[in-house]
């Protein structure tokens, strides 16, 4: 309900669009999403996060 919320309020982005963002690289947000550090959605065989999706 949470993403679903935030994908009408808040536009978001694929993956690899975040790498700039957090100036890591995509494998490094792979892992942040396996560690439950962010949250990610996959529609589309594409992930899809927001930068206020990541938990501290």
């Amino acid at each position: 309900m949470i993403i679903q919320t935030l994908k009408v309020q808040e536009n978001l982005f694929i993956l690899k669009d975040l790498t700039d963002y957090f100036q890591v690289k995509e494998s490094t947000l792979r892992q942040w999403i396996k560690r439950d550090k962010l949250i990610a959605i996959k529609e589309n065989n594409k992930l899809y996060s927001h930068p206020k999706l990541y938990l501290e």
